[in-house]
């Protein structure tokens, strides 16, 4: 709906394209009385099942050859091609030419809002932000939120309290059963918790970066501090944290107020939507009460 979007719609930067996929609920055998195609339930919002590795920025950098393209085959065929002869080069063509804050050695800060949150890549972060003569004053965050199998190798020489490395893999099966709801997104919160109250790290900085070589992944751990820790201002903190029961459309229209901020990032898969709302509507009480005692 509408009044999902952040703010009055006039006055977004942007113009909104809501698709819709609606689907009835019937069985391959039913339909197949009725129709000769293979019917796949819900498959109109499943990105993987459908995108075949066709990323924004590949599809941008190619799209004049792509759109005059005759016949599924073959554009099936080209895509194929394009995805697996460098569809990351020609990502980082697409976002150069577009204008995008791609710096050298990966994606620097994208900050949401005046919320004191932002992200980076962990190629930007490792590349910009490491240790030397004036390290302090090239890190624009006080604390560090780091999403990625490996931490970063200069990690140590961050003060304490100020950097928390969660060991997450990017793919709907590279993380253990449960992960995101166990161990993920509690961690996220409680750090987000108490560094964000905590006003200011020692080099005087107050941000907290959340950084990941996986853009889905940081923007699912962002949208879960938007709703846990967040007034729907986006900017002031909760007392506490939020005690309102969670809902989809809730943690949707979380996810639809990031999207201007991060718009190439902030479009998880669908098996992170699902972390998110089995999390929330699992196991947010009990951490709630934890962080709010």
């Amino acid at each position: 709906p509408i009044d999902m979007l952040p703010g009055a719609a006039p006055d977004l930067a942007f113009t909104p394209v809501i698709c819709i996929s609606a689907s009835a609920v019937r069985s391959a055998a039913e339909h197949r009385q009725h129709h000769s195609w293979t019917y796949i339930q819900g498959a109109g919002d499943d990105e993987e099942n459908w995108s075949c590795g066709l990323t924004p920025g590949l599809f941008w950098a190619n799209c004049d050859e792509l759109l005059v393209l005759q016949g599924e085959a073959g554009l099936q065929a080209r895509i194929d091609e394009l995805v697996a002869s460098g569809g990351a080069a020609a990502d980082n063509v697409a976002a150069a030419e577009a204008g995008s804050a791609t710096q050298s050695g990966g994606r620097g800060p994208r900050w949401i809002g005046t919320s004191r949150l932002c992200y980076a890549s962990t190629a930007w972060v490792d590349t910009r932000c490491g240790p030397g003569p004036s390290d302090a004053h090239r890190r624009p965050f006080g604390f560090l939120l780091h999403c990625d199998p490996e931490p970063l190798p200069w990690a140590s020489s961050l003060a304490e309290g100020t950097y928390l490395h969660i060991p997450v893999a990017a793919g709907k099966r590279a993380n253990a059963f449960v992960f995101w709801e166990s161990q993920v997104l509690p961690e996220a919160i409680r750090f987000a918790h108490r560094t964000l109250l905590a006003k200011k790290s020692e080099n005087g900085a107050a941000a907290l970066m959340v950084a990941s070589h996986d853009s889905a992944t940081a923007a699912t751990v962002l949208c879960a501090l938007l709703f846990a820790l967040y007034d729907d201002d986006l900017v002031s903190l909760v007392p506490g944290v939020r005690t309102q029961a969670a809902s989809k459309d809730l943690l949707r229209g979380r996810l639809v107020a990031l999207q201007p901020f991060l718009p190439e990032e902030a479009w998880p898969p669908r098996y992170l939507m699902k972390e998110l709302n089995r999390f929330f509507f699992a196991g947010w009480n009990e951490l709630a009460a934890e962080l709010g005692a």
